[in-house]
């Protein structure tokens, strides 16, 4: 996942999906209940489990 995001219901999405789901609907593509708002946070969580770029020391790797 590129751009983790929390939506109110409390799954987690990609944060473009999420987004354009919420443009058009009001509820949770998940449970279809209504959300009690459409403000997405970022996983931290996610973000901060995902592992990092690995880099070489030598030259040309």
């Amino acid at each position: 996942m590129e751009d983790p995001a929390v939506a109110a219901d409390g799954y987690t999405y990609e944060r473009t999906a999420i987004e354009c789901w919420l443009s058009e609907h009001d509820t949770s593509p998940v449970t279809g209940k209504a959300l009690e708002t459409k403000v997405v946070f970022k996983n931290w969580s996610l973000v901060s489990s995902s592992p990092s770029p690995s880099f070489s020391s030598e030259p040309g790797r």
